[in-house]
Parts: structure tokens; sequence; C-alpha cells
């Protein structure tokens, strides 16, 4: 019963932070199965030390917590999304490394060299939307229209940040 406090007190950290940010936050669905395989593991693994063993209500949440994301592993959820924003957001990645394109109902068709590959995004209730990435994804240049468009919303997790200076105690540019 314990994991599942801590479970809960580490997502209404991140509710908090989502409530205090002034930009979009961006959680890859990728991000969250990491998560919650590394907390599941971690927790069994502190069961097994103390030997203890987890109870059935405790092995079911850990099933759910594992499963849930397999279904949005290749999507990226946002939250304080505005569907605008997000639409120029992504057009002005596209456009900065050329990669052509086509707007459909629902998102981007993307003419790459080796195939096509689709951009997806929609909202599931205010406030929160998805990207969704089809097709092939292999090429570098999708890879750095990913990098991009991680780099034009927040994280849920805090960025480290270091500043470093030269020998007359001037910010390098």
């Amino acid at each position: 019963m314990i994991w599942i406090l801590i479970y809960v007190g580490i997502l209404v950290l991140g509710i908090l932070k989502v409530a205090m940010s002034k930009k979009t936050i961006l959680i890859r669905g990728k991000t969250i199965l990491v998560f919650n395989f590394v907390f599941t593991i971690f927790a069994l693994l502190v069961s097994l030390i103390s030997r203890s063993i987890p109870s059935e209500g405790l092995l079911i949440f850990f099933v759910i917590i594992l499963v849930l994301p397999l279904l949005i592993k290749n999507k990226w959820i946002l939250l304080r999304d505005d569907l605008l924003i997000t639409a120029g957001v992504i057009e002005e990645c596209l456009s900065m490394i050329l990669i052509p394109f086509t707007k459909n109902a629902g998102g981007y068709d993307l003419n790459l060299a080796d195939g096509k590959a689709e951009i997806t995004s929609y909202g599931i209730m205010p406030g929160t939307g998805i990207i969704d990435f089809n097709g092939e994804w292999k090429q570098k240049k999708v890879e750095v229209l990913q990098a991009l468009l991680k780099k034009n919303f927040g994280s849920i997790f805090p960025k480290i940040v270091i500043h470093l200076k030269n020998k007359n105690n001037v910010k390098s540019n």
C-alpha cells in the first residue's frame, strides 16, 4: 500500500508542476513507460530485500501501471495545450529542417526520402493534447524534428542548467 501512496505522491508533485508552469508541458509516452518500469522494479527489489511479500492488490497495481503506458508509448501528451499554438510549433519545426509536408484534417503528411510519415495532433480534453507519430521515423531529419519539438515545450522534470564562466568572471556565449 505504501508504494501506491508514493506513486500517487509523485503524481501530485507532477500535477503541481504543471499547474505552476506557464508553458505547455510535454510528457512522452516512452518516459511514462520507463518511469513506471523503474518504479516497479525498485519497489519489488525493496520488497525482496526487506523479505516482505507484495500483496495481490499491489501486484495488480504494478501490472496496470506497466500495461497502460504501452498504449501511449509512441504518443506525446501535451498539458496546458493550445491546439493552434501547437500547430504553429509543428509547422515552424517542419519548415526549419526543410521537411516537405501537406496539412490534412488531423495533422500533417510528411514526404520523406524513404517513405511517408504522419504527425497527428488533437485535443482529448480542454488544455490537453496528443501528438502521434505514424509511419517511418528512422531518418536523421525526423530525429532532428522530434528534438526541435521537444525544445519548444516544457518538461515535467526540472532542467539542470550549468553556467560556465571564463577567467574574467564574464559569462561565455
